[in-house]
């Protein structure tokens, strides 16, 4: 199949593709983007504090009344990122087939290491508050060239989703089906350097719209917040551009290799194919051996054992030339001598020509990533992998890439708490200051300055009328029980109950009923956990499949578990014989086919008390 989609891409030029790009790009910023954009970043700000309107805000000081922000947002977020992270992910690789079993568990090493060293529970962190927040968290699985002392190393981060700019017509909440993703955010040409510093060049003569894409709400406040990218100096408009990632999903063509001895499957670029067919290979008695060192091992003791009946044999014949009944016996036996074992060193393609491999040219799709720096096309490369190294985890997908968020649907009940508290203290302001109604004509500045004396004695002609004081009539109790209600119903919509926060108040009596409650709670956020780990499930199939692009030197890994054990992981270590030459590879990542799975609830805290009692008993 030809594969034009990726030969296009490769084949334009440098302008072309920055052209390209930068149009789809506005196309995919512009509409409902720019709409969702505005309003995840109203939902960010109005989560730091900034929760009054300028109007509203305006209103309030015309009645000398404070608007007040109790940000009950805020905590309620920070308690839900707590209790999704409280622990680690559990990874479990398996081997999709039997002959890659013996390296899933160096496979399982490595995605643990891959996330102790990217600091995978901060990154996972920033994603999930971004997934309550602005309703879509995001990871990128990258490749940094300058890891591990220059030796490169395969690593992950969150990325800000006001950066992230998706295929419109995706309806996958993990956008497999979006035609193109494009991350980008604007440098200083500086940074852009020491990001890329071999395409300096290029930058230096790079140019293009560096407008930031981060929106500002209408929302007021005291406190000053600023974003990543939320402005940029007019006065250094030319030190800036607009930086682009660009992941196209292409289709390539395949080789499909099946080998009938030992049923394993293999799917391999056709350079991978070519090596494939000079691996060496031997037939042993008919029966088919890739690993050197086995083969060898094989040979030598088939070959001991044909000396030793070539020994019995000749023991024999020499028996029967001295006894006449002995040599009766064994032509009557048919005795025959033994016969030396077959042995072969051939390659894969003589297989192939045997017919014991059979292999089938398959259309499948990759990843081409193309880096463009304002109208300039840094570098492309195509990665290995079928799905977007961009994990998105949208909160409440809607069928499109611009999901809602929980503080969307808390908004208004946040609101609502900060204007009751704005009217309980102005009540407790009015209510601490006498109020009297005189009689016009009154001298009311000579009133007020006898009041203020102690023990003043005030004399007023009643005949003209009587002072009258007035007292503001007393809250209702209601009013409280709403503030505590709608502070509820916050907590609810995030999954969130008082016992998870420490409250006693509404504890039971016993120890048994406070642990089950705890975990009956974690009922209604398990719904947001399925989605988390989906993502993270999603994330190590990505990061494996750039294991075996990217690792293919020997490698040596420790990783220390929870229990202060040491594990070490050894992979494509290299396996020598007596002389030196290499005879075989142990651990080899870059072949087979692995499946990835989650643990179901790993990252939920655990009661410490519950698992003492359980091993006790």
């Amino acid at each position: 199949m030809a594969n034009l989609r990726i030969d296009d891409a490769m084949t334009k030029s440098s302008s072309a593709y920055a052209l390209e790009t930068e149009s789809l790009f506005n196309d995919f910023s512009t509409g409902n983007r720019s709409i969702w954009g505005q309003q995840a970043s109203e939902d960010r700000e109005f989560r730091l504090g900034k929760q009054w309107s300028d109007e509203d805000r305006k209103i309030l000081e015309e009645r000398s009344q404070a608007a007040l922000v109790i940000n009950r947002v805020h905590p309620a977020v920070e308690l839900a990122k707590s209790i999704l992270t409280a622990n680690k992910p559990t990874f479990r690789v398996t081997a999709a087939e039997d002959s890659d079993s013996k390296t899933a568990s160096a496979i399982n090493g490595f995605i643990q290491y891959i996330w102790n060293i990217s600091n995978g529970d901060r990154q996972l962190s920033r994603a999930i508050d971004d997934f309550y927040v602005t309703g879509l968290g995001a990871l990128l699985v990258y490749i940094d060239p300058f890891a591990d002392g220059g030796r490169g190393e395969v690593m992950f981060r969150s990325i800000d989703p006001m950066h992230i700019y998706i295929d419109p017509n995706s309806q996958d909440e993990f956008c497999s089906d979006a035609s193109d993703i494009i991350i980008s955010r604007t440098y200083t040409k500086g940074q852009l350097k020491r990001i890329y510093p071999a395409y300096q060049s290029a930058i230096d003569t790079s140019s293009g719209n560096p407008f930031s894409s981060q929106l500002s709400s209408n929302n007021s406040g005291d406190n000053l917040i600023v974003f990543a990218g939320s402005e940029v100096s007019a006065t250094h408009d030319g030190d800036y551009v607009r930086g682009y990632e660009r992941y196209t999903k292409v289709w390539i063509e395949m080789i499909r290799v099946y080998e009938q001895w030992s049923k394993a499957e293999y799917t391999l670029t056709i350079d991978k194919f070519e090596e494939y067919l000079q691996r060496p290979v031997w037939i042993i008695n008919q029966s088919i051996s890739t690993e050197e060192v086995l083969a060898r091992q094989a040979v030598e003791r088939l070959t001991k054992e044909y000396e030793a009946l070539l020994q019995q044999y000749e023991q024999a014949l020499s028996m029967a030339e001295q006894n006449p009944e002995y040599a009766q016996a064994m032509q009557e036996n048919q005795m025959q001598p033994p016969q030396p074992p077959q042995i072969q060193q051939l390659t894969m393609g003589d297989l192939l020509e045997m017919q014991q491999i059979k292999v089938v040219k398959v259309p499948m799709q990759r990843i081409y990533m193309g880096v463009v720096v304002g109208d300039k096309k840094l570098y492309g490369r195509l990665l290995n992998c079928s799905e977007y190294p961009i994990i998105t985890m949208m909160n409440m997908h809607t069928g499109s890439p611009y999901p809602l968020s929980d503080v969307r649907m808390i908004k208004d009940m946040q609101r609502y708490i900060n204007k009751i508290r704005s009217l309980i203290v102005a009540h407790a302001s009015t209510s601490t200051n006498v109020k009297i109604m005189v009689p016009r004509g009154t001298d009311v500045e000579a009133l007020k300055k006898q009041w203020s004396e102690p023990g003043a004695i005030i004399e007023l002609d009643f005949t003209e009328g009587t002072p009258i004081p007035v007292a503001p009539l007393p809250m209702p109790n209601e009013l409280y029980q709403n503030e505590i209600t709608a502070k509820s119903d916050i907590d609810h919509q995030l999954g969130l109950f008082d016992s998870m926060m420490g409250n006693s108040a509404a504890a039971p009596d016993t120890y048994r009923g406070i642990m089950m409650l705890d975990e009956f709670g974690q009922r209604r956020i398990k719904v947001k956990q399925a989605v988390i780990e989906q993502g993270v499930q999603a994330l190590g199939k990505v990061i494996i499949d750039f294991i075996q692009e990217f690792y293919i030197a020997e490698k040596q890994i420790r990783i220390l578990q929870p229990n202060n054990s040491l594990s070490e992981y050894a992979v494509n270590k290299r396996l020598y014989d007596d002389y030196g030459q290499t005879v075989g590879t142990l651990n080899d990542v870059s072949v087979g086919k692995y499946d990835v799975l989650v643990i179901s609830g790993s990252t939920l805290p655990s009661n410490r008390f519950a698992q003492l009692e359980f091993y006790r008993e």
